[in-house]
């Protein structure tokens, strides 16, 4: 497998990629190359190997669709957040090898409620996001994508919000709110500010609190900050 979209604003130097990388391994698949921390260009240069390959945001959708066109490679887009969402995660992986079908980790649960928490983010990390926190609680999440993502990803209650009047319209109703905390002050009254710190959005001013959920999701959504989700 490749890890595509593997970048450090997305994912920042917490050792997130080192779990990803875990996963995939955990999942019987040997890692051939990840787009694009901590491999070589001539690991890269062995991408079209691969039987399968795993979208981790949306810098990697593109390639995942060049070595499609290229290789025939099938890819899945998610992350391993949770112990549930990784069980999925690993099934997709493995039916997308068995099948040759692409797949999307999050698209069977959005059919959920989406009034009571909302995600602010990039598409596809925050889409694995709200992923795990339905699997995990069985409450609905809707997605506000606050950078550019491409047509057919996001869902139906999901909504691209560019800029702070839409984000502040989409959150009307929210009971709690995830995002970066430079996001804060626009939070509506009555709502509950969830931080996570995303460098792409707050840079490095905040690197030491932002969680590696792919090692930490359940620890981190058991917690007392979190208990009221779950």
């Amino acid at each position: 497998a490749n890890i595509l979209g593997l970048t450090p604003l997305d994912f920042t130097v917490n050792g997130c990629d080192h779990s990803i990388e875990g996963f995939l391994k955990h999942s019987g698949f040997d890692v051939i190359s990840k787009w694009a921390m901590g491999s070589t260009p001539e690991e890269l240069k062995h991408a079209g190997k691969a039987h399968v390959n795993l979208v981790v945001s949306a810098a990697g959708l593109g390639v995942a669709k060049a070595l499609y066109d290229m290789f025939g490679t099938p890819y899945v887009i998610g992350l391993p957040y949770g112990k549930k969402a990784s069980e999925q995660l690993s099934k997709l992986l493995h039916k997308a090898v068995s099948e040759e079908i692409s797949e999307y980790a999050f698209a069977e649960w959005s059919c959920l409620p989406s009034e009571e928490i909302a995600i602010i983010g990039e598409g596809i990390t925050s889409l694995a996001l709200a992923n795990a926190i339905e699997l995990t609680t069985g409450k609905g999440v809707k997605v506000l994508c606050a950078t550019e993502c491409e047509d057919g990803i996001l869902r139906e209650k999901d909504s691209m919000t560019m800029d702070e009047e839409e984000i502040e319209e989409a959150l009307n109703g929210v009971k709690y709110m995830i995002a970066d905390p430079l996001y804060k002050p626009i939070c509506p009254k009555g709502t509950e500010f969830i931080s996570l710190p995303a460098e792409a959005f707050s840079g490095r001013i905040f690197r030491d609190e932002i969680p590696n959920l792919a090692e930490t999701f359940d620890d981190w959504i058991a917690c007392n900050q979190y208990a009221n989700l779950v």
